[in-house]
């Protein structure tokens, strides 16, 4: 804990002597204990949110059972829709193929390349590239797609 009857700055380090630790100075503790001490200081207080009603209380990402129901149920009824309705499964593979593929064969490589080794000239392009012939392609299945249908 800090010692009282010490200057101390907004961070709580003291001014004149740095920070103590259970009754020793820096020089005592070491730069590197001191420092770390220093870093725990700076951090910011946790500010708690509410919670989403469709969550359960206390898990970041777990669905209610109401609302878990509803979207399994809602999902499963879309897509066993789509299945009836599609006239061949050479449409379907198109459309999957032509969503999916592109952002898995270039968007998301140079989105990576973004994360891990910032902005790149070639990573735009290549980014740029996939989502135009990702998008152009997904257009054109669906026509195809209900172009078979009609």
């Amino acid at each position: 804990t800090l010692e009282e009857g010490n200057e101390w700055d907004e961070n709580g380090v003291g001014i004149d002597e740095g920070p103590k630790i259970k009754g020793l100075s820096k020089e005592e503790v070491g730069s590197g204990a001191a420092g770390m001490f220093e870093d725990i200081l700076a951090q910011p207080s946790v500010v708690h949110q509410q919670q989403p009603a469709w969550l359960i209380p206390g898990e970041g990402r777990q669905l209610t059972t109401t609302y878990h129901v509803v979207v399994t149920i809602s999902l499963l009824s879309v897509i066993t829709t789509l299945a009836i309705l599609a006239p061949s499964l050479g449409d379907v593979l198109d459309l999957v193929g032509c969503a999916t593929g592109s952002v898995i064969g270039f968007v998301l490589p140079a989105l990576f390349s973004f994360k891990l080794d910032g902005y790149s000239h070639l990573a735009l392009l290549i980014f740029m590239v996939g989502a135009v012939v990702g998008v152009v392609g997904t257009v054109f299945s669906l026509r195809k797609l209900i172009q078979d249908m009609a």
